[in-house]
Formats: C-alpha cells, structure tokens, sequence
C-alpha cells in the first residue's frame, strides 16, 4: 500500500511539476481580478471583462515562454535513455583513432586486442571512449543546466566552454555513427586497392 501512494505521489508531483508553468499564466488575470473585486466591492465578472491589456498580455507572455521552454526542455532530452548500459570488454579499451566533431575531440576506442585475440575489427566494436579539449586536449568536464548543457575544460590554464542544447547520449551517437562510417570507408578502400 505504502509503495503504491508513492508512486501515485511521484505521478501526481511530475504532472504538477510539467504544468505549473502553463497554469501561472491563466492564474494572473483570475487572481488580479479576484482582488480588485474583493477591494472595490465589484462583481468578479465583470473585472474579468474589463481588465487591462496588459494583464492578458503578461498572461500571454508567460503561456509562450512556458512552451518555449518546454520545445527546448523535450531537445535537450533527446537521445537520453534511462536504460543505457556500459560494457567494458575483459582487457579494457584501446584508442586506435580520434574524430572532432561539434567542437570536441572523441576518443575512438576498440576492445584490447591483446585480449581479444587479434581478431578482425568489426564496426560493433567501434565505442566512443574520452571526450577531449580541442586547445589543450585534456578530458571534458560535462555539465547539464536548466536550459542548456556546457562541456568545461578541466585545466584551469585553459578557456574553453562550449554550450549546446544536445546531451552527451545524443552527441556520442552521432560521433559513433560517424566514426562507424569512417571506418567502413576505410574497410573499402582497402578492399578496392
């Protein structure tokens, strides 16, 4: 009984918390006009009908951003998986390569091929491994803010900071899908010489 009022509670707060931006707006006109009707002695109704414009623009204004926010909230959460599992192979990864995109140098990785047994590559074993500094190439501090994400070199010498709306999960697919081609494109050209 106790596990299900939680979750009815967990429910209930993400609801709330998805819509308190879009009832603030609608609220302001029905709140202005409940005191100036309380203060004044005048019918609720028609405060409601004779209201300012820029009440209802304020009340407007607020409905916009709201959604806009919400376009770029859903944008940023693209890509994000709540299930996503990491696997190390039994030796670890080795880099064979880097690839730069979006700003950022990704480390491109493979199984250890000492334990692996020097088999051929194949493009499954192709991950993403460290995110890196273009200028200074050292690792990435990643940082995921109300509105945005900034990836932060970690060497203070260094100032690069670069902001974007797209997650870690959504750039690292990319890369990969990338990097899996460029390695398919390498595969063939050593099949055509």
């Amino acid at each position: 009984m106790i596990v299900v009022s939680n979750i009815i509670k967990k429910i209930l707060s993400k609801i709330l918390e998805s819509f308190i931006g879009l009832l603030i707006g609608p609220l302001i006109p029905v709140l202005y006009s409940t005191i100036i009707s309380r203060v004044y002695n005048l019918s609720f109704i028609e405060t409601i009908k004779n209201l300012p414009i820029w009440i209802w623009l304020i009340a407007i204004m607020l409905v916009i951003i709201w959604i806009i926010i919400k376009i770029i909230k859903s944008k940023m959460n693209e890509g994000i998986s709540p299930y996503s599992i990491s696997h190390v192979p039994i030796g670890g990864w080795e880099k064979i390569g880097e690839y730069l995109y979006m700003g950022l140098i990704w480390d491109i990785e493979i199984p250890n091929r000492e334990y692996s047994g020097f088999r051929p590559l194949k493009e499954k074993d192709i991950e993403i491994g460290s995110i890196r500094c273009p200028i200074c190439k050292t690792k990435i501090d990643y940082n995921r803010h109300y509105l945005w994400y900034t990836w932060n070199c970690v060497d203070p010498t260094c100032n690069f900071k670069k902001r974007t709306w797209n997650s870690r999960a959504k750039m690292e697919n990319a890369t990969e899908k990338l990097a899996k081609r460029e390695f398919e494109r390498q595969q063939e050209n050593k099949k055509n010489h």
